[in-house]
């Protein structure tokens, strides 16, 4: 098959979405697709893509104001439709509603070729209003607007002929708000773990890990300041976080005020081959995450696949993901996940059982399974 993709954030930018598209890529050249991604350009270089078959058309654009990491780009690129009328794709799949995503709409028709849409992301709550300003206003929490956000979902993802979702949690949170379009269920999916090639060395024996971006809707102010209650009785164990991201220098004055700066450690971002080669997740302790965002979470699902213990929130996803092998806490709420570090840290039995049950999960979301699938999804709309 020949295969559009399109989105509003790709390399050499670090996140979820980005990790899932890239790594999908490269299961869809394995299987012997052309690939054509259009997203939009940048400056920086943190990660390459360079994968036979694999074609990216980078579109101009413009710093958008509300997240430095989005480029705001012409909705009717001339440049997208004509790269993308010479690839000549069987089918289009767009996993942004913003600026490219719109493109991809528009594209889809004109050539009238299939659209497949994929829902990552809850831009409508409270965790993603807060990002662009809304609680300056006290309207992070507003039903008008969470409403309108809902609705403009629902218009975007409508425009596309079949809905992927990661989870069973939001399938039905989008039928629940009316999306009318099928909605189908597949995982973002991992691959297994690699045997080792990076090693690196620290000089501390036992860290709770946190992998992802450094933004508001992530929570990480908790995770912060649930670790400086913690540590208060535990002199021993070391928070590791690895990531960036535009909340990143508030987080760091947070631990500085705290007196914890030997303790926390921001490792920045790691490309992600280099980060899974590595032995950053293996010799974690459990990984953590205190987000309310997720709609699956990647990082989790590769904490799984290196049998680490969960502690994160009782939210969305998560509810589903978690089962024996962590502790849910309750959202925002420091004692709580305070209380959940210091269990997990102190009870090697629990650990152990945790890290069986992790491993088994693992299994349930291969990479590989979550490609035939999306690849059925496709042939059925040619």
């Amino acid at each position: 098959m020949k295969i559009a993709i399109f989105t509003d954030t790709f390399l050499p930018h670090v996140n979820g979405v980005v990790t899932h598209i890239a790594e999908t890529i490269k299961i869809f050249a394995k299987h012997k697709h052309k690939v054509l991604i259009i997203a939009p350009h940048s400056e920086k270089i943190i990660d390459k893509l360079n994968i036979k078959g694999v074609e990216i058309k980078y579109i101009s654009g413009l710093p958008a104001l509300f997240y430095p990491d989005f480029k705001v780009t012409n909705p009717l690129n001339l440049e997208a439709l004509k790269a993308v009328k010479k690839f000549n794709p069987d089918i289009i799949h767009f996993h942004t509603p913003f600026t490219i995503g719109f493109n991809a709409v528009m594209v889809s028709r004109y050539l009238k070729k299939p659209v497949v849409s994929t829902f990552h992301t809850y831009f409508m709550e409270p965790e993603y209003l807060r990002i662009v300003g809304f609680d300056r206003f006290n309207l992070d929490n507003s039903k008008l607007i969470n409403e309108l956000g809902w609705q403009f979902a629902r218009f975007f993802h409508d425009q596309s002929d079949v809905i992927i979702v990661p989870s069973e949690f939001t399938k039905n949170d989008l039928i629940k708000h009316s999306f009318t379009k099928p909605i189908i269920k597949i995982s973002n999916g991992i691959t297994l773990p690699v045997k080792q090639k990076v090693s690196i060395a620290y000089p501390f024996d036992q860290y709770f890990l946190y992998v992802g971006r450094l933004s508001k809707e992530k929570s990480l102010d908790v995770l912060i300041n649930s670790f400086v209650l913690f540590a208060s009785d535990n002199k021993k164990t070391h928070l590791v976080i690895v990531g960036d991201g535009p909340d990143k220098n508030n987080l760091e004055q947070l631990v500085i005020k705290a007196d914890l700066k030997d303790r926390v450690h921001f490792l920045g971002a790691i490309p992600h081959k280099t980060l899974l080669k590595s032995n950053i997740f293996s010799d974690a302790l459990a990984f953590v995450s205190p987000s309310t965002s997720e709609v699956q979470g990647l990082s989790v699902l590769e904490a799984f696949s290196y049998g680490l213990p969960i502690v994160t929130i009782k939210s969305r996803a998560m509810t589903e993901l978690v089962k024996n092998n962590g502790i849910l806490c309750e959202p925002n709420n420091i004692d709580s996940f305070a209380k959940a570090l210091k269990l997990v840290a102190s009870n090697q039995n629990m650990q152990k059982k945790f890290s069986r049950e992790s491993l088994k999960i693992a299994k349930e979301h291969l990479l590989e399974d979550s490609v035939k699938q999306l690849e059925k999804v496709y042939l059925s709309l040619i």
